[in-house]
């Protein structure tokens, strides 16, 4: 197994010790598996997140779940099922981790949405999605939350 990055913000670094531990059951039923650590700059400023990535098969057709994670707490997460002329269904959210959510919890959702998406057609993907991500994800007014470009 690959080695997991290492970051200088302990939330992050808990988020990479909690994915350690769902990483084995999310391998068996994933064909792509990738956890990075990405550094972006803003001006002079530079910002450490997690890049997570699941895809369910390395061909055109199937599901793909990313999430990227900063230590601010903000989360950007974004699946979508593909099919031969573009996708069957996808779905997205961001904002800030509710304040009661912990990192395990996080990865926790992560690894339990990852593999019920196999089971939901597109009418209810949308659901299942909301039903997963929203109870964890505060998005509140866009302008009490800083907004990642």
């Amino acid at each position: 197994m690959e080695s997991l990055p290492n970051f200088n913000s302990q939330f992050l670094n808990e988020c990479v010790k909690s994915f350690s531990k769902v990483r084995k059951s999310l391998k068996h039923s994933s064909q792509e598996l990738k956890i990075n650590k990405i550094i972006e700059v803003r001006e002079v400023d530079e910002f450490e997140k997690i890049e997570l990535v699941i895809r369910a098969s390395l061909s055109r057709n199937g599901i793909r779940v990313r999430l990227h994670v900063w230590d601010d707490r903000w989360v950007w997460i974004d699946a979508r099922k593909s099919v031969k002329n573009g996708w069957e269904w996808e779905h997205n959210i961001e904002g800030r981790l509710s304040g009661h959510v912990t990192e395990r919890d996080l990865m926790k959702t992560l690894k339990t949405f990852y593999k019920e998406t196999f089971l939901y057609v597109s009418e209810t993907a949308q659901a299942m999605f909301d039903n997963h991500w929203k109870a964890i994800v505060a998005q509140g007014p866009k302008d009490c939350l800083e907004v990642r470009k």
